[in-house]
């Protein structure tokens, strides 16, 4: 085996999905709920201690996860209230 890291598993998986960040991974997965119209503009996403629980990952973790997801513009934050999803023409191409 090649390379760094501790890496366990097939070797054909693909080495991007090797170094996804668990941040990284909640956010796609939650950008995807959003497309698939699981999550509908202007409604909240879930909260950050359910979102904890479901991805079984500290709260450092799901708060970046939603910053990446803000970033992209997926969603926006209204202090003291939470995440809610953004409208569709503010989304992302692809």
């Amino acid at each position: 085996m090649s390379g760094r890291g501790t890496f366990v598993g097939p070797e054909d998986v693909p080495r991007v999905s090797r170094t996804v960040r668990p941040y990284e991974r909640i956010a796609a997965d939650i950008a995807q709920r959003i497309r698939a119209g699981e999550l509908r503009p202007d409604f909240p996403i879930p909260s950050e201690t359910t979102l904890m629980q479901q991805y079984d990952v500290a709260k450092g973790t799901v708060r970046r996860a939603v910053a990446l997801l803000r970033g992209q513009g997926w969603v926006f934050t209204v202090e003291k209230r939470g995440s809610y999803v953004s409208q569709s023409e503010d989304w992302p191409e692809g």
